[in-house]
């Protein structure tokens, strides 16, 4: 029943950002053409261009990757929350994170770097170097989404479970 109920939530947030937010994307498209036509004359088909074919998909990009975060984040709260889960949990040889719906092996993990962050509050920002992989991933401790704490003893925790499996991290 936890599992049904776990997944609707999610499917009604994931509808609902589709269903809400999804039209003022299609106004603001709708805007950048009718300001485009109006205001740009034919010489100055550059600045439309720009704004139709490199603006308007750099808006769907960030809106899409907007809905896959925040609902990686309350996937992992709903299912997570029950075992003591803040942002990250790890369970056998697994890394789950908070941002991230597949999870991360431990054997494939190079380090973790930890860089200490001050706006209005002390965050963590942790970054997680993958081998043979260019790209790391990022998670944030202690700041905005569905998970609320300690920040010091979220980050005493996350050194501790990184000590204990003997992952290499540094701090900034």
């Amino acid at each position: 029943m936890k599992l049904i109920k776990r997944r609707l939530i999610v499917a009604l947030y994931v509808t609902f950002m589709m269903i809400i937010t999804l039209p003022t994307i299609f106004y603001v498209f709708q805007w950048d053409i009718t300001s485009g036509e109006t205001f740009f004359y034919r010489g100055e088909k550059f600045i439309y261009n720009f704004m139709v074919y490199i603006l308007e998909p750099l808006i769907v990009m960030a809106y899409i990757y907007f809905v896959y975060v925040t609902t990686a984040s309350l996937r992992f709260y709903l299912k997570y929350k029950e075992f003591g889960a803040n942002c990250y949990y790890f369970h056998r040889d697994i890394l789950y994170i908070h941002s991230k719906f597949l999870p991360i092996p431990i054997e494939k993990i190079e380090y973790m770097k930890i860089v200490r962050h001050v706006y209005r509050i002390e965050y963590f920002v942790i970054s997680i170097k993958i081998k043979n992989k260019m790209l790391k991933h990022k998670f944030r401790l202690g700041i905005g989404g569905f998970i609320r704490g300690d920040n010091s003893v979220l980050l005493k925790k996350l050194i501790d479970d990184l000590n204990k499996r003997d992952i290499p991290y540094v701090m900034k």
